[in-house]
């Protein structure tokens, strides 16, 4: 179906779902449905939050959409953390309690303080980390194409922590990179094709997190 024909009523059926099932109060639209870059395929995804003290994960569908929802204590809508910088720029879809507006106001806060400093001493764990598992990668059986797509995996984040930059995901951080540093880019892109050579990834390596010490 098409993102135009999702419309309020359907965001009425997930409110009806939510507050039946987990008795949430007040309820986000994030990612891309709520950014504007979803396309045909795209999910949708919610968040929920009650007073409650697990945590939960539910997906169903709704005219065809696939809904993935994750459900939250209400302590962390008081009291947001950086794991819900996910919700930033989100769109209320039910706000019992009139919390949302002021947790979004949090989060905002949050993303600008920036994450902390990752010390020298991760640094050069995650960077010799990095340099081992390219070295493991020429024996080229399974296990080191595993290391090589769990390293691909992790450099992405690399980037923005090494750099004090919040990783949000790889949809929004690769958007970034090709608009900020578009060799970096590239280099990503040239690591991830099915044919990617060790050279590619190796120079990929070098500029995340810079040469092996």
């Amino acid at each position: 179906m098409s993102v135009g024909r999702f419309d309020d009523h359907n965001y009425t059926l997930i409110s009806d779902k939510l507050s039946g099932s987990f008795d949430t109060h007040t309820i986000f639209l994030y990612g891309s449905r709520a950014d504007g870059t979803s396309n045909e395929t795209s999910d949708l995804d919610v968040a929920g939050f009650a007073e409650r003290q697990e945590r939960n994960r539910d997906c169903f569908w709704v005219n065809d959409l696939e809904i993935d929802v994750f459900i939250y204590d209400e302590k962390l809508l008081r009291q947001p953390t950086a794991e819900l910088l996910r919700l930033r720029g989100a769109k209320v879809i039910l706000d019992r309690k009139c919390l949302a507006q002021t947790f979004l106001e949090k989060i905002e806060k949050i993303f600008e303080q920036g994450p902390p400093l990752v010390d020298e001493r991760t640094r050069a764990v995650n960077r010799n980390w990095a340099w081992k598992v390219v070295r493991r990668m020429r024996r080229d059986d399974v296990e080191a194409r595993y290391r090589r797509a769990w390293l691909l995996y992790e450099l992405l984040e690399y980037y923005f922590s090494f750099r004090r930059m919040w990783y949000e995901g790889p949809k929004r951080a690769f958007s970034w990179l090709k608009e900020n540093d578009l060799p970096t880019y590239v280099s990503f892109e040239n690591a991830l094709r099915e044919n990617a050579t060790v050279a590619d990834i190796e120079m990929l390596v070098e500029l995340v997190i810079g040469p092996p010490q």
